[in-house]
């Protein structure tokens, strides 16, 4: 930019910067590089006053440089009079360009867009090059997002939680996003689960006409979460359990008539029979895994003996008749 020069300038002399500063790495792949070849590319920063400076652009390196004692650093030093709307849309698109941004970095980047474009000119202009999709009040949830809690942050870095259902839970109130990402602490389950579990609870806390936080901190969702006697896999299958049971009571004790049924005929293992999903509709599975062509034949045959047309009734409609 015009009026740009090259200097030396001490640590001392630069100042960290909100309006500037858009969020950690997401990896140290920069501080790898650093330690081999020390800093290369100039800082940027802008004066503020003589011998002040403002961090525009080269956080890593400026955080490498302090860890390292360096007393210099090479700067490209804006002048007093360069707008910093300038510079912060500059640095923007050298973000942008330089890689793939994470759920956080996008996040922030946008509410800053905010502050120089309408929602339509940040939707058209840049969603697009962010790879967001333009979807209805995305940009108000991406701006929750970028001034969330350090610990729902942190929870997106660390992928304990997935961008849709950080998304997602973004414009829930504060405690009950606490208590969502302290049971996905101690449960650590997939992102399908996740998001399965979240169904659940918003029905539930709708149903009860309470917020997720009060379901969540229930005498009977809290003794599963602390239990040190159940894993990860156990904890998380007794909170679908509970909701289920709680949301869906005659769709849980069909599940469970049907799952002690098909246990007390002994099928020989690998033989999995699947009903419809919910037993809603007609398409029933049955799975065989077998090593050899002489196992099979034995578990056709031990099928054949126990299946007979009365027990299929039994199994596709319980105790109809």
């Amino acid at each position: 930019m015009k009026g740009s020069s090259i200097k030396l300038l001490t640590l001392g002399q630069i100042a960290f910067s909100d309006y500037f500063y858009i969020a950690p790495p997401p990896d140290n792949r920069l501080s790898g590089i650093l330690e081999l070849a020390g800093i290369q590319a100039h800082l940027w920063v802008l004066e503020e006053q003589p011998d002040c400076y403002a961090l525009v652009d080269g956080y890593v390196r400026w955080e490498w440089a302090k860890n390292k004692s360096l007393i210099h650093v090479p700067c490209i030093v804006f002048p007093i009079s360069t707008p910093r709307e300038d510079l912060l849309r500059a640095r923007i698109l050298i973000k942008i360009s330089e890689r793939p941004l994470n759920l956080e970095e996008k996040a922030v980047i946008v509410k800053k867009l905010l502050q120089f474009y309408s929602v339509r000119e940040v939707e058209q202009l840049f969603f697009p090059i962010l790879r967001l999709p333009l979807k209805p009040d995305l940009h108000k949830r991406l701006t929750a997002i970028a001034t969330a809690s350090e610990d729902f942050r942190q929870a997106i870095r660390t992928g304990i939680i997935d961008d849709k259902v950080a998304i997602r839970l973004s414009l829930w109130d504060e405690r009950s996003k606490r208590e969502v990402l302290r049971m996905f602490n101690q449960i650590q389950c997939s992102v399908s689960l996740q998001r399965e579990i979240l169904d659940y609870l918003e029905d539930m806390a709708r149903q009860q006409n309470i917020s997720p936080a009060d379901v969540l901190t229930s005498s009977e969702i809290t003794s599963i979460i602390f239990d040190t006697t159940l894993n990860a896999r156990q904890k998380t299958e007794r909170i679908r359990n509970f909701f289920k049971n709680r949301l869906f009571p005659h769709l849980a004790a069909r599940e469970a008539s049907f799952r002690q049924f098909v246990e007390s005929l002994k099928l020989p293992q690998g033989v999995v029979f699947t009903p419809p999903d919910q037993f809603e509709g007609d398409d029933w599975e049955v799975k065989i895994s077998f090593t050899k062509p002489e196992d099979l034949m034995t578990k056709f045959k031990a099928i054949s003996e126990k299946i007979t047309p009365e027990v299929l009734k039994i199994m596709c409609y319980g105790d109809r008749e």
